[in-house]
C-alpha cells in the first residue's frame, strides 16, 4: 500500500495547518499517531488528528504499521452520504462549541438535529421486553445534544 502524503504533523495544529491548506486539493494524507488514553506529554494522538480531520469534513480510515515499528493513520475527505457514528457526531458538536469546526467540516455533516438518531427498532423491542432495562434506560440523560 502506497503511503501518500505522508506528513511530518508532529500535533494537532501542525495537521490542521496542513488541513487549512490542502483540505480541498488532496485526496488524502498520513499521519504518525499513537493510540490509547491521551495523557499531555506531546505525542501525537490518534483522537486529536479524528478530531482535526473531522473539523474540515475528513475522517480516518486505513491504519498501517510502517518498518520503522510507527503506526500511521490515513486520513481521507469523508463521502457524502457516508454513515455517522453517534460518536463521531458528538466529536463534531464539542469542535463547534470549542470553536475548531470550520466551513468545509459544517458541510459534510450530517442531519445533527434530534430527529436524525433513531434507536433501530430491534433494540427498542429488546429493551422494552424486559421492564427493569426499560425503567433504567429510560433514566439514561438524552443520547444527543442539539444545543
Amino acid at each position: 500500500m502506497e503511503l501518500n502524503n505522508l506528513l511530518t504533523a508532529k500535533n494537532r495544529d501542525e495537521l490542521r495547518e496542513w488541513l487549512i491548506d490542502n483540505n480541498d486539493k488532496e485526496k488524502e494524507c498520513w499521519v504518525a499517531v499513537k493510540r490509547g488514553r491521551p495523557v499531555n506529554n506531546g505525542t501525537f494522538w490518534y483522537i486529536d488528528a479524528v478530531e482535526e480531520a473531522m473539523c474540515f469534513g475528513w475522517i480516518d480510515s486505513t491504519t498501517k504499521k510502517m518498518d520503522n515499528g510507527i503506526t500511521v493513520q490515513k486520513l481521507t475527505p469523508r463521502r457524502k452520504g457516508s454513515l455517522w457514528s453517534e460518536l463521531n457526531k458528538e466529536r463534531c458538536r464539542r469542535m463547534e462549541r470549542t470553536g475548531r469546526m470550520t466551513d468545509a467540516g459544517r458541510e459534510a455533516l450530517p442531519d445533527m438535529s434530534s430527529n436524525g438518531f433513531v434507536i433501530d427498532k430491534d433494540i427498542l423491542k429488546a429493551l422494552k421486553s424486559d421492564s427493569v432495562v426499560w425503567e433504567n434506560f429510560n433514566k439514561f440523560p438524552l443520547l444527543i445534544d442539539t444545543r
